[in-house]
C-alpha cells in the first residue's frame, strides 16, 4: 500500500467506538481522476459502505456504477487506508470511526445512467474527471469558506432572527446574543439569549421544494406535535414549544 493514515482524535482503550467501513475507487484517465462533485461544491472519490454479505470489491463495483454511471472493468490493487476518528454527533461520549479502503481501478470508456438514492439526489451527485491539483485546491477553498453544510439547511441572518423574535414576543424584546448550532443534519438551529435572562432555541425547517426522504417530510410538524403532547402530561420533562409557523 502507498498510505495508511489516521486522522482525528486519539484512540483510547476504554472508549465507546462506532465503526463504519467504506471502499473507494481511484480511477485515472489522461491525468485526471474520476470524482464526485456535490451540490455543496466539494469533490470526493466515489464509493460507500458494503451491504450485508458484500465483499469490499463487490461493494466498490456497485457503488461506482450507482454514483457515477461508469462500470468498473478491473479492480487492480489496494493502494491505501484512511481512518477518520471524531466525536459522534448522536451518541454522547462515543467516537465515530470511519475506515476507508482505496482501490486503484479501471472503469469503462463511457458511462450510463446513475442510480442515486434520495440522499445522493439531494446532494446532486455528479461525476467529474478532474486533476488532483484542481480537486485539492477546490476542497481547500471549500473548507476555508465553511461551506460544509447540507444545501437544504436554511441559514438565517441576525436581522431575520430578530424579526421572528419580535413576532413571537413583541417589538420590545431584546436579543442579547445569537449563536448558530451548526451540527444539525436536517434543520438549522440557533441558541438565542433573550433579554439576558431567558434562553430559547430557534429551529428552522429545510428550504422548500428540496428533495427529502419520505420519513423526513413534515418532520418538524411531527416534532411539535410530540412535544406538545409531552407537555400535556404532568411530570414529563420536555421543552416548551413557543410560536411556530412564522409567515
Amino acid at each position: 500500500m502507498f498510505f495508511d493514515i489516521t486522522l482525528g482524535v486519539h484512540k483510547a482503550d476504554d472508549e465507546n467506538v462506532i465503526y463504519r467501513e467504506a471502499v473507494r475507487s481511484v480511477s485515472v484517465k489522461d491525468g485526471k481522476f474520476l470524482m464526485i462533485r456535490t451540490r455543496k461544491g466539494d469533490y470526493k472519490f466515489p464509493g460507500g459502505g458494503p451491504k450485508s454479505g458484500e465483499s469490499l470489491e463487490e461493494a466498490l463495483i456497485r457503488e461506482v456504477r450507482e454514483e457515477t454511471g461508469f462500470n468498473v472493468e478491473r479492480v487492480k490493487k489496494k493502494i491505501g487506508t484512511a481512518t477518520e476518528r471524531k466525536p459522534d454527533k448522536y451518541v454522547k461520549s462515543a467516537v465515530f470511526e470511519m475506515i476507508s479502503h482505496y482501490y486503484l481501478c479501471d472503469v469503462s470508456e463511457n458511462s450510463g445512467a446513475q442510480e442515486l438514492d434520495e440522499y445522493e439526489k439531494a446532494l446532486d451527485f455528479r461525476p467529474h474527471w478532474v486533476s488532483i491539483d484542481d480537486a485539492i485546491e477546490n476542497n481547500e477553498n471549500f473548507l476555508r469558506s465553511n461551506a460544509d453544510i447540507n444545501p437544504w439547511v436554511q441559514r438565517l441572518s441576525a436581522e431575520q432572527i430578530t424579526i421572528l423574535a419580535e413576532k413571537a414576543f413583541g417589538n420590545y424584546c431584546i436579543i442579547r446574543d445569537i449563536r448558530e448550532l451548526n451540527d444539525g443534519f436536517f434543520n438549522s438551529g440557533f441558541l438565542i439569549d433573550l433579554d439576558g435572562c431567558r434562553k430559547m432555541v430557534l429551529k428552522v425547517s429545510p428550504i422548500k421544494n428540496i428533495r427529502v426522504m419520505r420519513y423526513e417530510k413534515n418532520i418538524m410538524d411531527t416534532e411539535v406535535y410530540v412535544l406538545n403532547k409531552l407537555n400535556s402530561v404532568q411530570g414529563v420533562p420536555a421543552p416548551k414549544v413557543l410560536p411556530t409557523k412564522f409567515p
